[in-house]
């Protein structure tokens, strides 16, 4: 991803996604997929919005560790089970920033708790999130 299309994916998503809460999970399609959506609890035009997860390689940083450091392909594959029991720990968490991972499109979700959601944005077979 080039610095000029990074950037502007970035005001989108946070145009989108900031103040918006971690609002539930849906399962998708495929075996391993999941949606989840986050909702704006106001007037914004967006009110829901969906990330579709399709490689559930993704963890969760505290406020200590830095984004930097998430390497997607090293993170191993969570199950089912594993998976949302890292999303409902966010549950109803409010998003404050969001960014795409400068080397690879690892997705990181900032939540007011300090905690960031990290997605693997990073598969030689699968479009990741």
């Amino acid at each position: 991803m080039d610095s000029k299309d990074k950037i502007i994916a970035e005001e989108i998503l946070k145009k989108s996604f900031i103040g918006s809460q971690l609002d539930g999970v849906k399962f998708g399609v495929g075996p391993g997929a999941l949606l989840v959506y986050f909702t704006h609890y106001s007037n914004q035009q967006l009110d829901m919005l969906w990330v579709n997860i399709e490689v559930m390689k993704m963890t969760l940083l505290s406020s200590s560790e830095k984004e930097d450091r998430f390497l997607g392909k090293e993170i191993k594959e969570l199950k089912d089970d594993e998976a949302l029991n890292l999303l409902v720990e966010n549950k109803r968490g409010t998003v404050v920033n969001i960014q795409v991972g400068s080397d690879s499109p690892h997705l990181f979700i900032g939540f007011e708790s300090g905690k960031t959601l990290c997605i693997n944005g990073d598969d030689d077979n699968y479009e990741c999130w």
